[in-house]
């Protein structure tokens, strides 16, 4: 059974990821990571499990949805700067949150 048919992933976002995924390839390694941000943005309501996201980037980039006319007519021209881009909050609040606790726990210990 193939990943998108698993998680029933739409077309739409199919195509969306296709052309982030063909951007990826004509930029510099900061840029690539910021568009993965933007792929992980556009996958969250799925609720990818994170074993299967390689998997998935694999198979979504075979289908090549990027350069098909039919969808670039019916979605039109997909603009990849509007799209959000996920900063992986689910790790980073907590982190930074973690880390005041600690300094203000150290703050009072040593003054």
């Amino acid at each position: 059974m193939s990943l998108i048919k698993k998680y029933n992933i739409a077309e739409e976002d199919l195509y969306k990821i296709c052309c982030v995924e063909h951007a990826k390839k004509q930029v510099s390694f900061f840029q690539k990571e910021k568009l993965k941000g933007k792929i992980l943005n556009i996958l969250s309501p799925y609720n990818i499990k994170f074993m299967d996201l390689g998997n998935l980037l694999k198979e979504i980039s075979l289908l090549e949805f990027h350069s098909d006319n039919n969808l670039i007519e019916k979605y039109g021209t997909y603009d990849i700067d509007a799209e959000k881009t996920s900063m992986g909050g689910k790790y980073t609040i907590p982190m930074f949150i973690g880390s005041f606790i600690f300094f203000l726990i150290m703050f009072y210990l040593f003054f």
